[in-house]
Parts: structure tokens; C-alpha cells; sequence
């Protein structure tokens, strides 16, 4: 189960999107969207955020995953507007749209996770949310009904 801050629900399908638990989306919110790069609330808001959306998703992991990992959740990307920035690191260095090609082409398109209290690969630090989590959910991975771990039916 995830929130999503809702500030483009209407413009971009339910996928290239990252999501996370109510810690994770709180924590997001207060800390980017708010009050990014300004030293008080910033208006427009990032991305014109104004609503959190909750949904329900089930996931399963492509075998290629699972059996070199022993994981259920892939790579956390981060997607800005639908698009894949890749791994994203503290000082906005992101690994670039390439790293997401070669990890959705490897492992297929899984839901990536990161943990906030993992600090890696962000935030890095101690959080006021320790209990946060990301998800990015590839569009490429959407399919209806019940997952079956196929590259495109995470």
C-alpha cells in the first residue's frame, strides 16, 4: 500500500511514478515539495502538488530478480514527470536514464523499494520519517490483474 502526492494524477498514467508508505510520502512532501531549495514555503508548490492519493498494488518480482537477489523489489529510480532520472544520490546526482534501461532490460521492469532507514541511496541521512519508504513503479510493468513476474506483469 502507497500514497502518491497527486500534483500531475490527471496528466501521466498510473506508472513511471515514484509512490511510497504515508511515512515516506509525508517526509517527501515536507521536505521537496514545500519547501525545496528555498528557505520557507515555496509556492507553486514542486510539480504543483496538492493532494495525496492512496492505492492499493500488488507486485511480484521476475524470476531474474528474485533468484540472483533473493529480493522482491528492484532498484528504486527516480521518475520526474514520467521519465526515468535513474538512481538519484544526495546534491541531485541522478545515474541518468541509461541506468534504468540496463536494469528494466537485466532484471525486467520491477517496482524498486528503498527502505529510509537503509540511508542509501536517499535520503542518507537520519530522517524524522525512520520508517519511510520509495517506490517506483515502471509503467512498462503495469498489467491487469494479478502479477505473474513476466518482464511487463510485475
Amino acid at each position: 500500500k502507497g500514497g502518491r502526492p497527486a500534483g500531475a494524477l490527471h496528466k501521466f498514467p498510473f506508472g513511471d511514478i515514484n509512490t511510497g508508505n504515508l511515512d515516506g510520502v509525508i517526509w517527501y512532501l515536507m521536505n521537496e515539495v514545500v519547501t525545496q531549495y528555498t528557505a520557507g514555503v515555496r509556492c507553486p508548490r514542486k510539480f504543483n502538488i496538492s493532494q495525496i492519493h492512496r492505492f492499493k498494488v500488488r507486485t511480484r518480482a521476475t524470476p531474474e530478480l528474485f533468484e540472483e537477489s533473493g529480493m522482491n523489489f528492484g532498484t528504486r529510480f527516480a521518475f520526474d514527470q514520467g521519465l526515468c532520472q535513474g538512481r538519484c544520490f544526495p546534491g541531485n546526482k541522478c545515474t541518468g536514464e541509461s541506468d534504468c534501461e540496463y536494469h528494466f532490460k537485466k532484471y525486467g521492469f520491477n517496482v524498486g523499494c528503498n527502505n529510509f532507514r537503509d540511508r542509501y541511496p536517499f535520503p542518507d541521512t537520519e530522517t524524522s520519517a525512520p520508517d519511510g519508504i520509495w517506490y517506483s513503479l515502471p509503467l512498462s510493468g503495469h498489467c491487469e490483474g494479478e502479477p505473474t513476474g513476466e518482464h511487463d506483469c510485475t
